[in-house]
């Protein structure tokens, strides 16, 4: 079998690979959410400013961390549906938008 045989197959387990990971890393994000969100409401104003700040950060990292696993599971969709469908140029896209979400964070290091 060639390399261009074996592609499809390859693809098939790359997308199946991406909804198992999508799948454990959505349980541990709502944890994390519920969490935060817990704590939040119950310790609202005793947490002081720096406390205050550190959930909003952990907020805003859950729903970025969000944003990114519904690109991967897009991504993975797109993959089982057709994945010839899927070109160079729409990865680079995706990689533009995905290094625009992470510039401040890259900026901070």
């Amino acid at each position: 079998m060639t390399d261009t045989q074996m592609a499809p197959a390859r693809e098939e387990q790359w997308a199946e690979f991406l909804n198992r990971m999508v799948h454990d890393l959505r349980e541990p994000l709502r944890s994390m959410n519920a969490y935060s969100e817990l704590l939040s409401e119950t310790a609202k104003g005793r947490l002081g400013s720096d406390g205050d700040q550190a959930l909003r950060e952990i907020s805003a990292g859950a729903a970025r961390m969000r944003t990114l696993l519904d690109a991967l599971a897009a991504y993975s969709q797109a993959l089982n549906e057709s994945p010839t469908a899927l070109s160079s140029s729409s990865l680079q896209s995706a990689l533009r938008i995905v290094a625009a979400n992470l510039d401040a964070q890259i900026q901070a290091c």
